[in-house]
């Protein structure tokens, strides 16, 4: 189905082949395009019928751009948990990392260059605590010193400015290979 189903969306480049979450278990693919608070879905790049899907509907949706696949979720942001954000799934382990859907282009290219925002949330929660952006540091950065707090080794190379903030990447890869938090 999934061949068939990206072959017809060719004819459509706007629509590119999808894969949505429900919050009630379900899972349907198809095609799909991204608007700025919903999904448009196809059951095929033929069809005429579309469908709109919004956060109240789904939690997330894999996307296929350019021979990737893109992970959307729809995270609580900590603090605030009526605010639903759609964010990326760049890692995920015990923790996980999002970033802001803002600069997807450099996500498709395999790139994480300047100008985005970090997220993490631990595993089966479905809220995220902002951390920085890209530019920030962890000099006085207390979510982040707080968050990994329960990882004593990664704690002290954060508090010691021994990691950037720009590596984000690998301290949660770090966390998730290393760190005991059962």
């Amino acid at each position: 189905m999934l061949v068939s189903t990206l072959g017809m969306s060719q004819n459509n480049p706007a629509y590119k082949l999808i894969k949505i979450y429900f919050n009630n278990g379900n899972v349907i693919t198809g095609v799909g395009k991204i608007g700025n608070d919903f999904i448009k879905y196809r059951t095929h790049g033929e069809s005429r019928e579309t469908i709109k899907y919004t956060d109240d509907d789904i939690y997330g949706f894999d996307l296929l751009v350019e021979r990737k696949i893109i992970k959307y979720r729809y995270r609580y942001l900590s603090n605030k948990n009526d605010k639903l954000i759609l964010l990326v799934l760049a890692i995920q382990g015990k923790v996980s990392l999002y970033i802001d859907k803002a600069h997807l282009n450099q996500i498709y290219m395999n790139r994480l260059d300047a100008g985005y925002s970090f997220y993490v949330g631990r595993e089966n929660d479905s809220s995220v605590t902002f951390l920085s952006t890209d530019q920030g540091s962890f000099k006085g950065n207390e979510p982040t010193l707080e968050f990994f707090k329960d990882c004593p080794s990664l704690h002290r190379k954060i508090k010691s400015r021994f990691l950037r903030i720009s590596e984000m990447p690998e301290i949660v890869t770090y966390y998730n290979e290393n760190c005991n938090s059962d």
